[in-house]
C-alpha cells in the first residue's frame, strides 16, 4: 500500500467519524478557494434571487450562508450594514464584503431578535433542517422585514442519480425534500406573506467527469445516506458513464437538471 493511498484512507476514516454538520462544513470549508471557479448554478440563482429584492435602502441585510460573497456587492449597495454569515470559517475569509462576518451555524442564529430589514440566503438551506432555519430567520427580521431565499428540491441531478441506480442501490446524491414539503413547511409558519415558486434549470457539459468535477468544486458533493463510504471503483464509474449517455443531448452533451424553488416570506 502506498503512503499516499493509506493517507488517502486515514482521512475518510477521520472524516466519517464526524457529525452531518461538520461533513457539511468540512465540504464546504475545501471549496473556499475554487467554489467560484464552479458557480454557475449559483450566480444564476443568486441573480434571480436579486431581482426580488426591492430596489431600495435597507438598514441592515444578513446574507445567511453567504459562502465565498458572490452577491456582497450588490447587497452592499442596499444597505447601511451588511452582515455575512456562514457555518465556514474558510468561506468567510475569501468573501469580499467590508462588513461584519460571523461563523455560526444557521440552526441557532447568534443575532438579536427583531433587528434585519432583509435575510437573503441563496442555495443554503438544502443542506439544513429548513423548519428550523426558518423559525431563526422569522425570529431575528423585524416586523414587516422580508426574506428571499432559494433551494434546491427533489428532481435535482434526476439524470446522476439514475444513472447510478443502473449500478447500486447506494446512495450518491444528496436526498432533497420535494416543493410540496417546502409549500407545506412556508405555509404553516407564522408569515403574514409567503410565495414559492419551482423553477427548472439545466445545464450543460462535455462529460459526467466534468459534472463530477464541478460538483467538488462547489463542495456540493456531500451525501448523507451513502454506503459504500470509499472511493468509487473503476469499473463502476465506468458503467454509471455508460448509463448516463441514455441522456445525452443532440450535441452529445451532458445534461444536469435543477429543480430550484425561489421562497419570498415577509413577517
Amino acid at each position: 500500500m502506498t503512503k499516499q493511498f493509506e493517507s488517502q484512507l486515514i482521512a475518510q476514516d477521520t472524516f466519517q467519524q464526524l457529525s452531518q454538520r461538520e461533513k457539511i462544513q468540512t465540504c464546504f470549508s475545501n471549496s473556499a478557494q475554487t467554489y467560484r471557479c464552479g458557480a454557475q448554478l449559483q450566480q444564476r440563482v443568486g441573480q434571480t434571487c436579486l431581482s426580488k429584492i426591492a430596489n431600495k435602502k435597507y438598514k441592515r441585510i444578513l446574507d445567511l450562508g453567504c459562502g465565498p460573497g458572490l452577491f456582497a456587492p450588490e447587497l452592499e449597495l442596499l444597505t447601511t450594514q451588511l452582515i455575512s454569515l456562514d457555518l465556514s470559517k474558510s468561506m468567510l475569509e475569501t468573501n469580499p464584503s467590508s462588513g461584519v462576518k460571523i461563523q455560526s451555524d444557521s440552526h441557532k442564529l447568534p443575532l438579536q431578535p427583531n433587528c434585519f430589514d432583509l435575510v437573503f440566503s441563496s442555495l443554503m438551506i438544502q443542506w439544513c433542517n429548513i423548519e428550523t432555519v426558518l423559525s431563526e430567520i422569522h425570529q431575528i427580521l423585524r416586523p414587516y422585514g422580508q426574506a428571499v431565499i432559494s433551494t434546491l428540491v427533489s428532481g435535482t441531478l434526476i439524470e446522476l442519480q439514475q444513472a447510478w441506480s443502473a449500478v447500486d442501490n447506494d446512495t450518491h446524491i444528496h436526498q432533497y425534500s420535494t416543493f410540496e414539503d417546502i409549500e407545506r413547511i412556508v405555509n404553516s409558519s407564522d408569515w403574514k406573506k409567503t410565495n414559492a415558486e419551482l423553477a427548472t434549470i439545466s445545464l450543460k457539459f462535455d462529460s459526467v467527469l466534468s459534472l463530477a468535477k464541478e460538483l467538488k468544486l462547489l463542495g456540493a458533493n456531500f451525501v448523507k445516506d451513502r454506503k459504500n463510504k470509499g472511493l468509487v471503483t473503476k469499473n463502476k464509474w465506468v458503467k454509471m458513464e455508460q448509463a448516463y449517455q441514455h441522456n445525452c443531448g443532440s450535441d452529445n452533451s451532458i445534461p444536469a437538471t435543477y429543480q430550484v424553488v425561489y421562497i419570498t416570506l415577509e413577517k
